[in-house]
């Protein structure tokens, strides 16, 4: 049987829910030094001081019990990064409920249908989306809607809470216990990313979520011996109402740090924040490495700090990780391997050869992997195939879904989808998704990744996504979007590097310019979108 284990510790057993772990590290922070700032808005410099940010826990909690919201009931956050909403999530672990955060950018039939499926009794939202938000709301359970206002000027509903409103009941005692700790109670409810289909619920309990923070906590300690950490300042684009996003947030209260906030992504603010703030190591997205290769505006900011990254979110490819490794000598390229449904699955070592920066890392404390191929044969080192994984972060099930769920635990171990190879050193390579492997001729398969990596040496062209078409020889055929730096490149000019650079079965059988390509707010491609674009216009023609 082939199964590789981690060779690295498995953490301790947890024996608290995860909010007791973030209350004891803010009130340190808060004996040490009363001014302590946990969080920065990136937008206008903003600052939450650690104090500032547990009253507003404690404050909630008073709230949630005013509403009857306790253990078991599912609470909703649609918001972008703010501290209004890490203390909301704070406080739903200390009351027990669970939360179950959304895209605020939904549309509102996306909006109701959510709030119908899983049937949530409060949510939180800002201002822009309040009428979205209280629109959506009729005909579901949702009878508690709190509003953040930015302009104080502004009024909200009768029927919304007004945050600020809130922050002036009194604040509740953390020390008290308010039900009894189970490691297996359900307490964080993302959704799957949905970039290649419907997004699902995905249920982490107690234990999987506190999981996800100390994982991600340990292997941080392990990049500051092999970096260097010289400051406290880690820059989040990445969104709260996303897994990762979540996690680091928890990271930064645990560890210490003071997490600058963005609410959107924005590189040029990005750029800003990387010159001001001087962090030692980024976490980011391809996306933005790509921006930071590729943006006109990258060249006028001080990036030299920077000693390393890590990425997730979706693979850099060969051609954007070289380019950056040209231009920034001294970064060393991090990626790391994760899911929803696990959270972070291999974890890079900062600490060898730079050319290895297409691998995934080895596997986190407790991990187990194996690969399959398509008769679930179990395959050695060096042979591609179906990744199968499992830790002690690994999902419930998805949220009424039995049989999607029969379908991806299969014993013990989460189906994973994509497609890659063990090397015989323990490092993960990740090849695509296995939705995005184009099948051109019977068995093999071309990775999307690797046909937008060639695209991409275009001069003029900055950014690439290839989906998968019907074929009428090979089934299937890659067809690719295109984002131009410039209008100075012509379609004969693709056509001449396609047929230049590619072999015919990996050829792309079309193309099209587009202003630019679809992103969820972690920064990763909607191919879905994409997909649907080109059925679409499929049937227009028919």
């Amino acid at each position: 049987m082939v199964v590789w284990t981690s060779s690295d510790p498995t953490l301790p057993e947890p024996t608290e829910p995860l909010y007791q772990r973030i209350v004891r590290s803010l009130e340190a922070r808060i004996q040490t030094n009363p001014d302590a700032i946990a969080l920065i808005k990136a937008e206008n410099g903003y600052e939450t001081k650690c104090s500032e940010l547990l009253l507003m826990v404690q404050k909630l909690v008073t709230f949630f019990e005013l509403r009857g919201i306790g253990k078991g009931d599912i609470i909703q956050g649609c918001t972008p990064n703010c501290p209004e909403y890490l203390a909301y999530v704070i406080a739903a672990n200390a009351v027990g409920a669970v939360h179950l955060p959304f895209d605020p950018n939904n549309a509102e039939t996306e909006c109701r249908d959510i709030m119908r499926k899983y049937q949530a009794k409060a949510i939180l939202s800002e201002e822009q989306h309040i009428d979205l938000v209280s629109r959506s709301s009729h005909g579901t359970d949702i009878k508690t809607i709190i509003g953040i206002r930015e302009n104080k000027n502004k009024t909200i509903p009768p029927t919304v809470f007004d945050f600020d409103n809130i922050m002036k009941l009194e604040p509740a005692d953390l020390n008290k216990q308010r039900y009894a700790y189970n490691p297996d109670d359900i307490a964080y409810m993302p959704t799957s990313s949905g970039t290649t289909g419907k997004p699902k619920g995905v249920i982490h309990t107690q234990k999987s979520l506190y999981r996800m923070a100390e994982t991600l906590i340990e292997y941080s300690k392990k990049w500051d011996d092999e970096i260097g950490r010289t400051n406290d300042y880690t820059i989040l684009q990445q969104q709260m109402y996303h897994i990762y996003g979540m996690m680091l947030h928890f990271r930064c209260l645990i560890r210490g740090e003071t997490a600058v906030q963005l609410r959107l992504i924005n590189p040029v603010l990005f750029f800003k924040c990387i010159e001001k703030y001087q962090p030692r190591m980024l976490q980011v997205t391809p996306f933005l490495v790509l921006a930071m290769t590729k943006h006109q505006e990258a060249a006028n900011y001080n990036f030299s700090s920077v000693r390393a990254f890590f990425s997730t979110g979706s693979l850099i490819g060969r051609e954007v990780a070289e380019d950056f490794m040209k231009k920034y000598p001294n970064v060393k390229i991090g990626q790391g391997y994760g899911l929803s449904e696990i959270g972070l699955i291999t974890a890079p070592r900062y600490r060898g050869a730079q050319n290895e920066h297409l691998h995934l890392g080895t596997l986190i404390g407790g991990g187990s992997m194996k690969i399959l191929d398509e008769n679930g044969k179990e395959l050695g080192y060096d042979e591609p195939g179906d990744i199968y994984i499992r830790n002690e972060a690994l999902f419930k099930g998805y949220w009424k879904q039995p049989e999607a769920t029969e379908a991806a635990l299969i014993g013990g171990f989460y189906k994973t989808g994509d497609f890659g190879k063990m090397l015989p050193d323990g490092q993960l390579v990740f090849i695509d998704r296995k939705k995005d492997l184009v099948k051109v001729s019977g068995s093999f398969g071309v990775a999307a990744v690797e046909i937008e990596d060639s695209l991409l040496k275009i001069l003029n062209i900055a950014e690439a996504a290839v989906v998968r078409v019907d074929h009428p020889v090979t089934v299937e055929a890659p067809y690719a979007f295109l984002v131009r730096k410039s209008t100075n490149i012509t379609e004969n000019e693709v056509w001449a590097h396609i047929k230049a650079n590619l072999a015919p079965l990996k050829r792309p059988v079309g193309f099209e310019f587009v202003d630019q390509l679809p992103r969820n707010r972690m920064g990763k491609v909607m191919k879905n979108s994409l997909t649907e674009k080109l059925q679409a216009k499929k049937t227009a023609k028919a």
